[in-house]
């Protein structure tokens, strides 16, 4: 199954300039669990609840007065819309990150999320289990 086919297309995005309130404010509002940063129209970063638990309350910083330039997580690491689930989650994996942006001809259209992700690998497994077994049952029915 392709990243694409799983991918939640709704991005949501802040300025580089924002202050960690207000990245907290928009996630909250959005219920969604990451947000991406942008500069000068282009996505620079991304800032998650991960990292407002690891960056800002636990280093006690004051959110109202830093910005998420400050905690947000950069390089982005992206991945093609046309790979792979599994693919997407080894690089997940490898990089330990829960939320991976998706890219068609190099622009970000999207993200996928490691729970996303676990449920499809999941229905996929389920989905070819039954397929083998469906397959034997015929095989047996056949025999006699």
């Amino acid at each position: 199954m392709k990243v694409s086919e799983v991918m939640q297309n709704n991005i949501v995005s802040i300025p580089i300039t924002a202050t960690i309130q207000e990245a907290a404010r928009v996630m909250s509002g959005a219920e969604i669990g990451s947000i991406l940063v942008t500069e000068k129209g282009k996505y620079v970063g991304i800032v998650t609840e991960r990292d407002l638990l690891k960056k800002v309350v636990a280093m006690g910083l004051d959110p109202t007065k830093e910005t998420v330039k400050n905690v947000m997580s950069s390089p982005l690491i992206t991945i093609d819309e046309n790979e792979y689930i599994e693919t997407a989650n080894d690089l997940m994996n490898k990089n330990d990150f829960r939320r991976l942006p998706i890219t068609r001809n190099g622009e970000i259209k999207g993200i996928i999320t490691s729970r996303t992700i676990l449920k499809n690998i999941r229905y996929s497994m389920a989905k070819k289990l039954s397929e083998d077994h469906e397959d034997k049952r015929s095989y047996v029915l056949r025999e006699l």
